[in-house]
């Protein structure tokens, strides 16, 4: 080789296996990792063919329909003795996390969209604690309806909480 020139003769031998060498790295670090998600894909895609024609299991419509009507029911009231029974939880928890009820307006029916709900509101005086776990065992009673409306108010240099709480109901229909 002279000073400055390229000896094109070792560079011609030399292209080859370059070539070679180019060829299998980027088989290695493209084609291959292509190739094999493309064949996974064709794989998964004839499998996924037959889920069209699938139906929905009776018994996981069953199950389903089962878990929905557990939770109407636990919403479900009995209209004559709702009030009697709400009466009787809401005293016991009072007792019971140390709480006075100030306030037990009579029931309002609200109607929406051509179905009939119970309303019903409730007052507490308390600390702040003691109505928190008041309000958490409230809402786990059973039959009682669901909790629709919570507010705290606390007026200035008064150290007790009032809780308002808003309880709605399906009437019972059996």
């Amino acid at each position: 080789m002279k000073n400055k020139t390229l000896d094109y003769t070792l560079v011609l031998k030399l292209v080859i296996p370059l070539m070679l060498l180019l060829l299998l790295a980027s088989y290695q670090l493209a084609f291959k990792r292509t190739w094999e998600s493309y064949r996974t894909y064709t794989l998964l895609k004839e499998q996924g063919l037959g889920t069209d024609r699938l139906s929905v299991s009776p018994v996981y419509t069953l199950a389903r329909i089962k878990k929905v009507d557990e939770l109407y029911r636990r919403f479900r009231v009995d209209t004559l003795a709702w009030k009697n029974t709400l009466w009787n939880s809401a005293a016991g928890l009072a007792q019971k996390y140390a709480c006075t009820i100030n306030a037990y307006p009579p029931v309002k029916t609200v109607l929406y969209n051509e179905q009939q709900f119970y309303r019903q509101a409730m007052g507490f005086n308390g600390e702040f604690g003691n109505l928190q776990q008041l309000l958490h065992e409230l809402s786990y009673l059973k039959n009682i309806g669901v909790l629709s409306g919570i507010t705290y108010v606390k007026k200035p240099r008064e150290k007790q909480l009032m809780l308002n709480v808003e309880l709605l109901a399906l009437p019972d229909k059996d």
